[in-house]
């Protein structure tokens, strides 16, 4: 389940919370997933690849190469976003 947030209306309470798991949606949005895909991590050598069109919001992946048990489920954010993410100023 996603969820867009207004960036001036997050409660210091979920602070953390959003800290860790959201990430900008554009136009003053925040972009929450509720479900297990939030804890996908971005790598440039990313073992899952989405199905879905660039800025598309989708469940759908498929593993392109083969994933060890406790290895960590990535994916290239940039291959969802229409602009690049910088991940330098990401603290």
């Amino acid at each position: 389940m996603d969820f867009f947030f207004d960036k001036k209306n997050i409660p210091k309470e979920m602070k953390d919370f959003f800290d860790k798991y959201v990430v900008d949606g554009g136009k003053n949005k925040l972009f929450c997933c509720l479900d297990n895909t939030r804890f996908m991590n971005h790598s440039k050598n990313p073992n899952i690849k989405s199905l879905g069109k660039r800025n598309e919001i989708t469940k759908d992946g498929i593993a392109i190469r083969n994933i060890n048990p406790g290895e960590e489920i990535t994916i290239d954010y940039e291959e969802l976003e229409d602009v690049p993410i910088d991940f330098r100023a990401i603290k």
